[in-house]
């Protein structure tokens, strides 16, 4: 596929390796893994029962990573760059952060907090029994 192109995909049971693709990320998918790797652009990710994998080389400053999950766990990697809002949901879920957060506000279900001091950047998670990992 070309390395600029805007990807929509859907997928049953089958894992999803994007690797240097720069466009708007739309992936769906149903018991599979999902794994993004040195992307440029919004992501949006939903997965029913799988993982979800993302690896960030550099940070726009308007990134948005938008990632729902029912029960799979979610694994970002950010460059020392990134700056940005963190939003997580969880049911049963946990937020891990080997980056500094700034936390803003947290309850039993809920957390919002910073990434590097805060930015332009959207990092928005909902997982009903999935964690979050933020790491480098």
């Amino acid at each position: 596929m070309p390395r600029r192109t805007n990807l929509d995909v859907s997928v049953f049971s089958a894992p999803v390796t994007v690797e240097g693709v720069e466009g708007s990320h739309k992936l769906h998918s149903f018991s599979s893994r999902l794994s993004l790797s040195d992307v440029t652009g919004p992501i949006r990710a939903h997965s029913f029962s799988g993982s979800i994998m993302i690896r960030e080389n550099s940070w726009a400053p308007d990134q948005t990573i938008d990632v729902d999950t029912f029960s799979g766990n979610v694994e970002l990697h950010v460059p020392e760059s990134a700056r940005g809002t963190v939003s997580f949901h969880s049911f049963s879920g946990r937020l891990n952060s080997g980056m500094p957060l700034t936390l803003q506000s947290s309850s039993r279900r809920n957390i919002k907090a910073e990434l590097g001091g805060g930015g332009n950047g959207t990092l928005r998670f909902r997982t009903f029994s999935g964690s979050v990992k933020i790491d480098r």
